[in-house]
């Protein structure tokens, strides 16, 4: 054989081995297919009008399997999602734009379920563990300072708050002891200065004041008593201004860490 049909012949052998390899490539990246059911099958992804990826993903039968990532319109990564196969449970975790890590948790189908941990945008700390059962709140929520101590711990039951209540200052000295019955506070209810002594007490009946209620000086001194009926001051020109607004400050500690946005997290 002459040098040049040798040549001819590795060329063609070349091109021959180039293109079986292209095709096999191609094959194992085909995108969003749908069998003869119409049901999505095999790898899928979308992009946003800028050419960016939306999402990436596995389905099979219609049903998502495995790893999935979706994206915020500029690149970044705003969700992973893992679908445990031949199961209806996927462990989630979510991102903020900037890159940190938002929150992290565990669905049963599009449901919230187990230990769901929620991380501040600013420092990565963790700043909130709610407990789920198939989407609702069971069980103990609690929201942390960035110093790692806890600043409120709540218990739930079936959505609704049931159980003790309890708020700390950042030293962690008690803030506030009550409890909830149904969604309503109910039972002993204290709140206490950072130094750690008794301010207030006194009692709750179907989430209003009843009773006599104590407000005690830093030396733990009695230094006004309060009696309510139904919520209403039956001696109220004693009540001072700075006592009314107490309830008001409790409301205002109690702000929510914003969640992400998953609703959008398994591309339809």
């Amino acid at each position: 054989m002459s040098i040049k049909a040798y040549s001819t012949s590795v060329l063609i052998v070349y091109l021959l081995f180039f293109h079986l390899f292209a095709a096999s490539c191609q094959s194992d990246t085909v995108w969003n297919t749908t069998d003869s059911k119409g049901m999505k099958q095999g790898h899928w992804k979308s992009f946003y009008e800028n050419g960016k990826f939306k999402y990436k993903g596995f389905f099979k039968d219609n049903k998502p399997v495995g790893d999935f990532v979706r994206y915020f319109e500029d690149g970044t990564i705003k969700a992973k999602q893992y679908f445990v196969p031949n199961t209806t449970i996927s462990y989630a975790t979510f991102y903020y734009e900037n890159g940190q890590m938002a929150a992290k948790g565990k669905y049963v189908g599009s449901l919230k379920d187990s230990v769901w941990q929620y991380f501040s945008y600013y420092d990565k700390t963790l700043r909130m563990k709610e407990t789920y059962s198939l989407g609702k709140k069971n069980g103990v929520t609690m929201r942390i300072y960035n110093n790692g101590n806890v600043a409120e711990r709540l218990v739930w039951k079936n959505n609704v708050k049931d159980g003790e209540w309890l708020m700390y200052f950042e030293n962690n000295l008690p803030k506030l002891e009550g409890f909830y019955k149904n969604d309503k506070r109910e039972g002993m209810y204290k709140m206490y200065r950072p130094d750690g002594s008794l301010e207030m007490q006194g009692k709750f009946e179907n989430n209003v004041m009843q009773g006599k209620w104590n407000y005690y000086d830093e030396k733990g001194n009695v230094k006004m008593e309060i009696l309510y009926i139904n919520g209403v001051p039956q001696n109220a020109s004693q009540l001072e201004e700075n006592q009314r607004k107490i309830f008001e400050m409790i409301e205002k500690n109690k702000g929510l860490i914003p969640e992400p946005d998953e609703n959008n997290m398994v591309p339809r």
